[in-house]
């Protein structure tokens, strides 16, 4: 059998071309778009899929340098809380506090069904860790750290057995909870109350030259925003023209570099 070897800067372009092959068969493919399957999920699948069959027909095996593995998980681990605001959790009162006592049971309750049954079947109770919260809350980033870590602690096979079980949640999680949101978002008639267009908007300039936009949609839209993450400034973006209110700043003459004060606190400089 035929191996390739891929050293860290192929394989990096590999991983791209993975992603971008995702992102394009989400764009095509509108049952995945329904569903909100991530475009990582679709292209790595697909990759895993190809080279299962490839290696187990004997025909090839690629093996890549993972140097940057640990480059890269590094700067996700420093960088994962940047779109943590702490104005959102405060937003969400009781419920916040009651959504991380029900995680904490489930966390608890992963690691002891992962430890329980790997004693009935013989195994390292701590081998069930690697398929309990560690890949299943953590998903592969926390995997691929501890996986390493409980094998030099002497678990056998606990790595492959980590990331093996935070690819199958993120697979089920997203074919399982996908359909599942957008049966009850369609059930129960849900729709973005910051894109209701029942409730007028009031866009003017005052005296300053300045564009005042405000309302109560502008206000739960800034509520539960998180401006500071790109999805959430996208977010921001798709409502200022689904809304109209782009249309109604540039009908009132607003040109490039003008200041726009959204709500009571947000204020920057328009371009278009």
């Amino acid at each position: 059998m035929k191996v390739i070897e891929l050293d860290m800067y192929q394989a990096t372009a590999v991983a791209a071309i993975v992603l971008l092959l995702g992102r394009i068969l989400v764009d095509k493919i509108a049952i995945l778009r329904k569903y909100c399957i991530p475009a990582p999920v679709v292209g790595g699948f697909i990759y895993a899929i190809l080279h299962l069959v490839v290696r187990s027909a004997g025909i090839l095996e690629i093996s890549a340098d993972m140097t940057l593995k640990n480059v890269f998980m590094v700067a996700f681990f420093c960088s994962v809380g940047y779109t943590a605001s702490f104005k959102m959790l405060k937003k969400g009162g009781i419920q916040t506090i009651v959504f991380l006592l029900l995680a904490v049971v489930m966390v608890i309750l992963q690691n002891c069904l992962g430890a329980g049954l790997a004693s009935a079947f013989g195994l390292d109770p701590r081998l069930g860790l690697a398929t309990g919260s560690i890949p299943m809350v953590g998903g592969h980033g926390t995997a691929g750290s501890f996986g390493p870590m409980l094998e030099e602690l002497g678990v056998a096979n606990a790595n492959v057995v980590a990331i093996a079980s935070a690819t199958f949640g993120l697979v089920a999680g997203c074919a399982i909870g996908g359909p599942i949101a957008y049966n009850k978002i369609h059930k129960f008639n849900l729709k973005s109350a910051a894109l209701d267009t029942t409730i007028e908007e009031m866009v003017e300039k005052d005296e300053t030259g300045t564009y005042l936009v405000y309302g109560p949609r502008v206000d739960r839209m800034l509520g539960y925003t998180n401006l500071e993450s790109e999805k959430g400034f996208s977010f921001f973006q798709r409502f200022l023209r689904q809304t109209g209110i782009l249309d109604e700043l540039k009908a009132l003459g607003i040109e490039e570099g003008d200041t726009v004060r959204v709500g009571e606190y947000l204020e920057f400089d328009y371009y278009d």
